[in-house]
């Protein structure tokens, strides 16, 4: 039984989960601080591309895919601003692009496909992944609240690579689902 469980797909672990609402790396610490002011988010995740809502063809865009590089919160933000070459000039500091908040690890963030086992994501994790990014399975309600949230903030975005919608996986979800199958071991 306990062998059955390992080999279930991570897609079951991201029902229910919200998308990730982004951001371009390129975008300022102000951007980050008014969109998570806006949208009431704890975080909102970081990508390495500015081609979220730009309707590029593969050609033009180099076959370039974007990479989820972080996430950014209020704590993070605040912590940047209250250094104290960043309370002199308070503008500057807000001006700062973002990169300088992503850990230089870039194995904090790891993209997975939605068909990977659960064992593959506890792999992961174990190698140091702090943050899962999954690519969610697309449906017809979800392309209307789509719009909905592009239309909110025009430098926020939910959509990435051939307009996929993805959500997050932490080491917390991942030890609640083996808690919560533990009748089945």
């Amino acid at each position: 039984m306990a062998v059955s469980l390992l080999t279930g797909q991570v897609s079951d672990l991201c029902l229910g989960k919200p998308a990730l609402k982004s951001l371009s790396i390129s975008s300022t610490i102000g951007d980050a601080l008014l969109a998570l002011k806006r949208l009431g988010e704890n975080f909102i995740s970081i990508w390495s591309c500015d081609q979220h809502h730009h309707n590029l063809s593969a050609v033009d865009r180099g076959f370039k895919e974007c990479q989820c590089v972080g996430k950014v919160c209020m704590v993070n933000i605040i912590c940047f601003l209250c250094k104290e070459e960043n309370l002199s000039n308070p503008a500057t500091a807000l001006q700062t692009p973002l990169s300088v908040l992503i850990p230089t690890s870039p194995c904090l963030v790891r993209h997975l496909e939605p068909k990977a086992s659960l064992l593959d994501a506890i792999d992961l994790i174990q190698e140091g992944a702090q943050n899962l990014v999954i690519p969610l399975e697309s449906s017809s309600k979800t392309s209307s609240r789509k719009k909905l949230v592009q239309g909110t903030l025009s430098n926020i975005s939910t959509l990435h690579n051939n307009n996929r919608q993805y959500c997050w996986l932490t080491q917390e979800d991942i030890i609640r689902y083996l808690l919560n199958s533990i009748g089945h071991f």
